[in-house]
Protein backbone atom coordinates (compact mmCIF):
# COMPACT_ATOMS: atom_id res chain seq x y z
CA UNK A 1 0.00 0.00 0.00
CA UNK A 2 1.31 3.18 -1.45
CA UNK A 3 1.65 6.47 0.93
CA UNK A 4 -1.66 8.91 0.59
CA UNK A 5 1.10 11.96 -0.24
CA UNK A 6 3.36 13.04 -2.80
CA UNK A 7 6.03 15.53 -3.75
CA UNK A 8 5.29 18.24 -5.47
CA UNK A 9 8.02 16.54 -8.20
CA UNK A 10 6.24 13.49 -8.36
CA UNK A 11 2.99 14.92 -9.06
CA UNK A 12 4.12 17.57 -11.85
CA UNK A 13 6.01 13.81 -13.16
CA UNK A 14 2.61 13.17 -13.77
CA UNK A 15 1.08 15.39 -15.09
CA UNK A 16 -0.78 15.95 -12.13
CA UNK A 17 0.30 18.86 -10.33
CA UNK A 18 -2.92 21.62 -9.85
CA UNK A 19 -1.16 24.40 -7.69
CA UNK A 20 -2.63 25.79 -4.46
CA UNK A 21 -2.11 24.01 -1.28
CA UNK A 22 1.68 23.39 0.35
CA UNK A 23 4.20 23.57 -2.49
CA UNK A 24 6.32 20.62 -0.70
CA UNK A 25 3.91 17.61 -0.14
CA UNK A 26 0.19 17.24 -1.56
CA UNK A 27 -2.49 14.91 -1.30
CA UNK A 28 -2.24 12.23 -3.37
CA UNK A 29 -5.45 11.54 -6.24
CA UNK A 30 -4.35 8.18 -7.07
CA UNK A 31 -1.54 5.55 -6.38
CA UNK A 32 0.33 5.58 -9.39
CA UNK A 33 1.99 9.00 -8.46
CA UNK A 34 4.01 7.29 -5.78
CA UNK A 35 4.79 4.17 -8.20
CA UNK A 36 6.08 6.02 -10.55
CA UNK A 37 8.15 8.21 -8.29
CA UNK A 38 9.48 5.01 -7.02
CA UNK A 39 10.96 4.51 -10.37
CA UNK A 40 12.57 8.12 -10.56
CA UNK A 41 14.31 7.93 -7.12
CA UNK A 42 15.55 4.36 -8.20
CA UNK A 43 17.90 6.52 -10.40
CA UNK A 44 15.80 6.69 -13.74
CA UNK A 45 17.24 3.50 -15.06
CA UNK A 46 14.15 1.14 -15.38
CA UNK A 47 16.16 -1.71 -15.81
CA UNK A 48 14.33 -4.94 -17.09
CA UNK A 49 10.86 -4.63 -18.87
CA UNK A 50 8.13 -4.84 -18.03
CA UNK A 51 7.44 -3.21 -14.76
CA UNK A 52 4.03 -3.62 -13.14
CA UNK A 53 3.11 -2.34 -10.42
CA UNK A 54 -0.38 -2.38 -8.08
CA UNK A 55 -1.24 0.22 -5.69
CA UNK A 56 -4.26 0.46 -3.14
CA UNK A 57 -4.50 4.34 -1.84
CA UNK A 58 -6.69 6.41 -0.31
CA UNK A 59 -7.01 9.21 -3.00
CA UNK A 60 -8.28 12.80 -2.61
CA UNK A 61 -10.38 15.23 -5.06
CA UNK A 62 -10.70 18.47 -3.87
CA UNK A 63 -13.86 19.62 -6.66
CA UNK A 64 -15.97 17.18 -4.33
CA UNK A 65 -18.33 18.67 -1.83
CA UNK A 66 -20.42 21.21 -4.34
CA UNK A 67 -23.77 21.20 -4.57
CA UNK A 68 -24.98 19.46 -7.74
CA UNK A 69 -27.68 16.32 -7.99
CA UNK A 70 -24.63 14.42 -9.55
CA UNK A 71 -22.15 15.10 -6.56
CA UNK A 72 -24.23 13.47 -4.12
CA UNK A 73 -24.32 10.54 -2.25
CA UNK A 74 -21.35 7.90 -3.38
CA UNK A 75 -21.26 9.85 -7.15
CA UNK A 76 -17.81 11.69 -5.84
CA UNK A 77 -16.28 11.69 -2.59
CA UNK A 78 -13.65 13.49 -1.09
CA UNK A 79 -11.38 10.68 -0.10
CA UNK A 80 -11.80 7.79 -2.02
CA UNK A 81 -9.90 3.73 -2.02
CA UNK A 82 -8.68 2.78 -5.12
CA UNK A 83 -6.83 0.42 -6.23
CA UNK A 84 -4.41 1.29 -9.46
CA UNK A 85 -2.18 -0.60 -11.80
CA UNK A 86 0.72 0.59 -12.95
CA UNK A 87 3.16 -0.14 -15.68
CA UNK A 88 6.38 0.58 -17.57
CA UNK A 89 6.91 -0.54 -21.03
CA UNK A 90 8.94 -0.84 -24.08
CA UNK A 91 7.72 1.84 -26.59
CA UNK A 92 6.61 -1.18 -29.04
CA UNK A 93 5.08 -2.97 -26.91
CA UNK A 94 3.12 -0.48 -24.65
CA UNK A 95 -0.46 -0.73 -26.69
CA UNK A 96 -0.25 -4.70 -26.74
CA UNK A 97 0.42 -3.92 -22.79
CA UNK A 98 -2.49 -1.06 -22.64
CA UNK A 99 -5.35 -3.70 -24.47
CA UNK A 100 -3.75 -6.04 -21.83
CA UNK A 101 -4.82 -3.82 -19.03
CA UNK A 102 -8.27 -3.19 -20.58
CA UNK A 103 -8.72 -7.19 -20.54
CA UNK A 104 -7.65 -7.21 -16.78
CA UNK A 105 -10.61 -4.28 -15.62
CA UNK A 106 -12.59 -6.29 -17.79
CA UNK A 107 -12.08 -9.76 -16.11
CA UNK A 108 -12.69 -7.87 -12.88
CA UNK A 109 -16.39 -6.47 -13.56
CA UNK A 110 -17.25 -9.90 -15.46
CA UNK A 111 -16.54 -11.76 -12.33
CA UNK A 112 -18.65 -8.97 -10.29
CA UNK A 113 -21.01 -9.44 -12.89
CA UNK A 114 -22.18 -5.77 -13.58
CA UNK A 115 -23.74 -4.03 -16.70
CA UNK A 116 -20.98 -2.15 -18.16
CA UNK A 117 -19.68 -0.62 -21.01
CA UNK A 118 -16.02 0.76 -22.31
CA UNK A 119 -15.48 4.25 -24.27
CA UNK A 120 -12.38 4.79 -26.07
CA UNK A 121 -12.02 8.88 -25.49
CA UNK A 122 -12.04 10.96 -28.51
CA UNK A 123 -9.15 13.54 -28.54
CA UNK A 124 -11.05 16.39 -27.49
CA UNK A 125 -11.71 14.36 -24.39
CA UNK A 126 -9.05 13.15 -23.49
CA UNK A 127 -6.29 14.40 -20.47
CA UNK A 128 -3.16 16.66 -21.97
CA UNK A 129 -1.07 13.47 -20.64
CA UNK A 130 -2.70 10.63 -22.62
CA UNK A 131 -2.07 9.12 -25.72
CA UNK A 132 -5.38 7.01 -25.58
CA UNK A 133 -7.61 6.56 -22.80
CA UNK A 134 -10.46 3.73 -21.91
CA UNK A 135 -13.15 4.67 -20.05
CA UNK A 136 -15.09 1.55 -18.06
CA UNK A 137 -18.87 2.67 -17.33
CA UNK A 138 -21.05 0.40 -14.83
CA UNK A 139 -24.93 1.08 -15.07
CA UNK A 140 -26.67 2.76 -11.56
CA UNK A 141 -29.90 1.23 -11.52
CA UNK A 142 -31.41 3.66 -9.26
CA UNK A 143 -29.84 7.15 -11.00
CA UNK A 144 -30.20 5.19 -14.20
CA UNK A 145 -27.31 6.78 -15.67
CA UNK A 146 -23.77 4.99 -16.35
CA UNK A 147 -20.71 5.83 -13.93
CA UNK A 148 -16.98 5.72 -14.58
CA UNK A 149 -15.53 3.01 -12.37
CA UNK A 150 -11.99 3.29 -14.23
CA UNK A 151 -9.81 5.26 -17.00
CA UNK A 152 -7.42 3.02 -18.42
CA UNK A 153 -4.67 5.63 -20.08
CA UNK A 154 -1.20 4.84 -22.44
CA UNK A 155 0.56 8.07 -22.04
CA UNK A 156 3.86 7.03 -24.37
CA UNK A 157 6.53 9.29 -23.18
CA UNK A 158 5.03 12.18 -21.55
CA UNK A 159 5.47 11.05 -17.86
CA UNK A 160 8.35 9.30 -18.78
CA UNK A 161 10.36 12.22 -19.87
CA UNK A 162 8.90 14.53 -16.85
CA UNK A 163 10.27 11.65 -14.51
CA UNK A 164 13.28 10.67 -16.78
CA UNK A 165 12.63 6.90 -16.71
CA UNK A 166 15.07 5.57 -19.13
CA UNK A 167 16.12 2.77 -20.85
CA UNK A 168 19.64 1.16 -21.48
CA UNK A 169 19.61 -0.69 -24.82
CA UNK A 170 23.46 -1.74 -25.17
CA UNK A 171 24.51 2.19 -24.60
CA UNK A 172 21.59 4.20 -26.38
CA UNK A 173 19.19 5.28 -24.08
CA UNK A 174 15.96 6.06 -24.69
CA UNK A 175 12.26 6.97 -22.63
CA UNK A 176 10.35 4.27 -21.63
CA UNK A 177 6.09 4.26 -21.75
CA UNK A 178 3.87 4.91 -18.98
CA UNK A 179 0.48 3.62 -18.68
CA UNK A 180 -1.80 3.00 -15.74
CA UNK A 181 -5.78 2.43 -14.77
CA UNK A 182 -8.36 2.13 -11.86
CA UNK A 183 -8.41 -1.39 -11.18
CA UNK A 184 -11.04 -0.01 -9.52
CA UNK A 185 -12.72 2.68 -7.83
CA UNK A 186 -14.57 1.24 -5.05
CA UNK A 187 -17.28 3.32 -3.92
CA UNK A 188 -18.81 3.75 -7.18
CA UNK A 189 -18.87 -0.27 -7.17
CA UNK A 190 -20.08 -0.65 -4.08
CA UNK A 191 -22.89 1.61 -4.75
CA UNK A 192 -23.68 -0.24 -7.96
CA UNK A 193 -23.77 -3.52 -6.09
CA UNK A 194 -26.08 -2.57 -4.04
CA UNK A 195 -28.46 -1.20 -6.91
CA UNK A 196 -28.49 -4.08 -9.37
CA UNK A 197 -28.15 -7.18 -6.92
CA UNK A 198 -31.36 -5.79 -5.39
CA UNK A 199 -33.98 -8.46 -4.58
CA UNK A 200 -37.79 -7.80 -2.77
CA UNK A 201 -35.95 -9.08 0.36
CA UNK A 202 -32.48 -8.63 0.29
CA UNK A 203 -29.49 -7.75 -1.49
CA UNK A 204 -27.78 -10.38 -3.32
CA UNK A 205 -24.06 -10.58 -3.07
CA UNK A 206 -21.62 -11.23 -5.97
CA UNK A 207 -20.68 -15.05 -6.53
CA UNK A 208 -16.87 -13.67 -6.88
CA UNK A 209 -17.40 -11.54 -3.14
CA UNK A 210 -18.93 -14.67 -1.13
CA UNK A 211 -15.62 -16.06 -0.34
CA UNK A 212 -14.75 -12.67 1.24
CA UNK A 213 -17.95 -11.73 2.42
CA UNK A 214 -19.05 -14.89 4.33
CA UNK A 215 -22.39 -14.57 3.63
CA UNK A 216 -24.50 -14.37 0.22
CA UNK A 217 -26.99 -11.32 1.03
CA UNK A 218 -28.17 -8.41 3.37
Amino acid sequence: RAWSGSRESSSEGGGRWRGGGCRAWRKAEGGEVGCRAWRKAEGGEVGELPICLTSYTPCFRREAGSYGAHVRGLNRLHQFDKVEIVRIEQPENSYSALEEMVDHVKGILDELELPYRILRLCGGDLGFTSCMTYDFEVYSAAQKKWLEVSSVSNFETFQANRLKLRIDNNGTKSLAHTLNGSSLALPRIVACILENFQTENSIKIPQALINYTGFEEI
